[in-house]
């Protein structure tokens, strides 16, 4: 397991920035994180928001999120939409949250992303050097 998984596994909400408007747009976000999938990491929300407005104009993003223990985690790139049905369900299936907002992986309105090529940095707020990693899901 990486180490991007392992500070996933401890906090997987954060912050997504995207553009709008060629300016920066950030709002808080859930990554959703799968151990058969090193390195794929999905986020979702719906077509109806601004946000999916966002990335089909600009598909690119950072996410980004602090552990109470000052683990620093960045992770940015070009995204993916997936229709993926399996990988919807399994998130619906996974998050509550997420399940009382789409109930189902068939609802039409309920889309999936992951980063499709990228770089993550995990830094530490103590005298351990960062770690960097590339991403490549194409």
């Amino acid at each position: 397991m990486n180490t991007l998984d392992q500070v996933l596994l401890r906090q997987k909400n954060g912050f997504l920035a995207t553009l709008e408007g060629g300016k920066p747009r950030i709002r808080p976000f859930e990554i959703q994180l799968f151990l058969d999938s090193p390195f794929k990491y999905y986020l979702c929300t719906s077509n109806t928001k601004e946000v999916y407005k966002q990335l089909q104009e600009y598909p690119f993003i950072e996410f980004s999120l602090t552990t109470p223990d000052n683990t620093i985690l960045r992770i940015r790139g070009r995204i993916k939409f997936s229709a993926d049905e399996h990988i919807k369900q399994k998130i619906i299936d996974n998050n509550e949250l997420v399940r009382s907002i789409y109930q189902t992986g068939s609802n039409p309105s309920f889309e999936i992303f992951y980063i499709r090529e990228g770089e993550g940095t995990v830094a530490y707020l103590d005298n351990r050097s960062p770690e960097y990693f590339i991403i490549d899901n194409k």
